[in-house]
């Protein structure tokens, strides 16, 4: 009877549990049964967001080895400037190349465009596959270019410049890091980007497009435009998604 009352009041230690038993712990703690992603926001001077399975992959060699990929697997990093997602990712190492969902913010300036390059280079061999852009307006953010809209909209096929833009692009070798992330698959964008993130916008997803044809898939692209009361400073929106069969809509 002393060794029962004894093992009853023995505390129940996570890896020695049934393996069943763990992977339900682990699933539910990495939110792996939701359809979205959680959010976890970098904005020095307090990180907020969900960081609820953080601390089980920091707890022991073991733990870490086993899931740390698994945490950032199931998460979005969501930066507040291209700052803090560089000096982040400079950080992280070699852990980059388990990121797989991105957002950042960022102002239409040449630094911008710099930290922008910076983080996509660290990433070039990453798992990102859902990738946000937001720009925010800042003084004297005026583009040198006459183009009414972003070359890379639906609507852009329409115009006169966007044949002579595709020919261009299609041959010009491309700089900016960004129009070589060949993983993603979901790509939104806010704002109207400077001109050298907007051509690389625009290979990106004529390389989704490709690929979705190659690969037996479907390509949806979405765009609007919030006129508001704000004129000529007025937000494009835009999405590229590759939808695999498992994605596609049933038919009725």
């Amino acid at each position: 009877m002393e060794d029962t009352a004894d093992n009853a009041e023995m505390p129940v230690r996570l890896l020695t549990l049934p393996p069943e038993i763990q992977s339900a712990i682990y699933t539910h703690l990495f939110h792996e049964n939701q359809d979205q992603q959680c959010n976890v926001h970098l904005d020095k001077p307090r990180d907020t967001g969900c960081w609820c399975s953080d601390g089980l992959t920091l707890t022991n060699c073991r733990l870490y080895a086993e899931f740390r990929s698994r945490f950032y697997e199931h998460i979005r990093l969501v930066f507040a400037s291209p700052k803090l997602g560089a000096l982040f990712l400079r950080r992280l190492g070699h852990q980059r190349e388990w990121i797989t969902s991105l957002k950042i913010t960022f102002a239409n300036t040449a630094m911008g465009s710099y930290l922008l390059e910076d983080i996509f280079n660290r990433l070039s061999n990453s798992r990102l596959r859902n990738l946000e852009l937001k720009v925010v307006p800042f003084t004297g953010d005026v583009r040198t270019d006459p183009r009414s809209r972003p070359l890379y909209l639906p609507s852009s096929l329409e115009t006169t410049e966007f044949a002579a833009n595709q020919y261009d692009l299609q041959w010009r070798p491309l700089k900016f890091s960004l129009g070589r992330m060949n993983g993603i698959a979901s790509l939104v964008i806010v704002g109207y980007p400077n001109v050298e993130v907007e051509e690389a916008i625009f290979v990106l997803s004529m390389s989704m497009g490709e690929r979705a044809r190659l690969e037996g898939n479907r390509i949806e692209k979405r765009e609007t435009r919030d006129s508001g009361l704000r004129g000529d400073d007025s937000e494009w929106f835009y999405k590229i998604q590759i939808l695999t069969e498992k994605k596609f809509p049933l038919a009725l």
